[in-house]
C-alpha cells in the first residue's frame, strides 16, 4: 500500500526518542478504556524521573490525544522511510527526538497550507 507522508500524519500521532522500535499496545481488558495517546504521554512524563518543565518543545505535534494506540515506534529523527516502517509495523505512536517539520519549537502555523 502506498502511503504518503500526509496521509500517515493525518492518520497518526507524533511526539518526542531513539530507535525504530515498534511495540505491541498492552492488552486491554473489557472493564478497560483503550490506551491513548494522553495516557502514554501522561505515564511517560511520570516517569521521568524529574519534574515536568513547561514550557518545553517536548509535545505532540501531530494528531489527537485521544487517538487510540495501537503501537509505539521511537526514532532520532522522523524521515518518510521510518515513518513508512512504523506505519507498516502498526505503530501509530512515533515518539521521535528530532524536530518533525525542521524548526525546534515544531511550529507549524507558517507552512499549515504547504
Amino acid at each position: 500500500m502506498a502511503l504518503s507522508r500526509r496521509d500517515f500524519l493525518s492518520t497518526s500521532a507524533l511526539a518526542c526518542g531513539s530507535t525504530l522500535l515498534p511495540m505491541q499496545a498492552p492488552a486491554q481488558t473489557p472493564a478497560s478504556s483503550p490506551l491513548t495517546v494522553a495516557t502514554v504521554l501522561d505515564r511517560m512524563k511520570q516517569h521521568l524521573g524529574v519534574p515536568w518543565r513547561t514550557p518545553t518543545v517536548d509535545r505532540l505535534v501531530v494528531g489527537t490525544d485521544n487517538a487510540p494506540v495501537r503501537g509505539i515506534a521511537t526514532t532520532m529523527m522522523s524521515t518518510f522511510e521510518v515513518c513508512k516502517r512504523a506505519q507498516a509495523a502498526g505503530a501509530n505512536l512515533l515518539i521521535t527526538h528530532e524536530p518533525t517539520f525542521f524548526k525546534h519549537e515544531d511550529t507549524v502555523d507558517d507552512i499549515r497550507d504547504n
